[in-house]
């Protein structure tokens, strides 16, 4: 066990991550249970987002606890550990899947008003934000990631520059710069 004054700035800068995972959880939690107890459950998309926000207040809590405890990864337990927590690949799962979902809410609203289309959105807007933001991490980080000497190397192995750059820059397109900011004309949306 070391003493407090060996701590550097990324030990205290991951508690702060945590107590502020700790403070999101309340606060969403209360915000669901707000729109549940007041008849909101129409706003189904709205809903999913507070459901995506408490889940990365949660995966921050638990990704950031894993770090602070220093773990000597080893074998399978410690590989998942490594691909899962240590890499952040869970709260960024969660978080890509909230981008989605707003991406989402978007086109739902645009669909009902222009086409009048149903609750199949709604549903197949919810599967399509939770399978994205899982299926595009886990990905990524299965192939750019591993462990060795008992420590965890994250989007550090790639084929090449190229595919490390190509990859930097659609994934800040997709999440960043395309998320309903712009229309074709180029002139924002209020």
């Amino acid at each position: 066990m070391t003493s407090s004054s060996s701590h550097g700035p990324d030990f205290y800068f991951q508690f702060v991550l945590v107590i502020i995972g700790i403070v999101g959880v309340a606060t969403n939690a209360v915000i669901i249970y707000a729109m549940i107890a007041t008849n909101q459950r129409k706003k189904q998309l709205l809903i999913e987002q507070n459901i995506f926000d408490l889940c990365s207040s949660l995966a921050l809590i638990v990704v950031f606890t894993v770090k602070l405890c220093s773990i000597h990864l080893s074998g399978a337990l410690g590989y998942w550990l490594c691909i899962i927590l240590i890499s952040e690949n869970l709260l960024w799962m969660v978080v890509n899947g909230a981008q989605i979902n707003l991406m989402s809410i978007t086109i739902e609203r645009y669909l009902k008003v222009v086409y009048h289309q149903g609750k199949w959105i709604k549903v197949s807007a919810a599967v399509l934000a939770w399978i994205g933001g899982i299926v595009h991490n886990m990905a990524l980080v299965y192939w750019t990631s591993d462990m060795a000497n008992g420590v965890c190397y994250w989007y550090a192995f790639w084929t090449g520059s190229t595919a490390a750059l190509g990859h930097g820059i659609l994934h800040s397109l997709f999440y960043f710069a395309h998320p309903g900011r712009h229309s074709s004309s180029g002139k924002s949306h209020c």
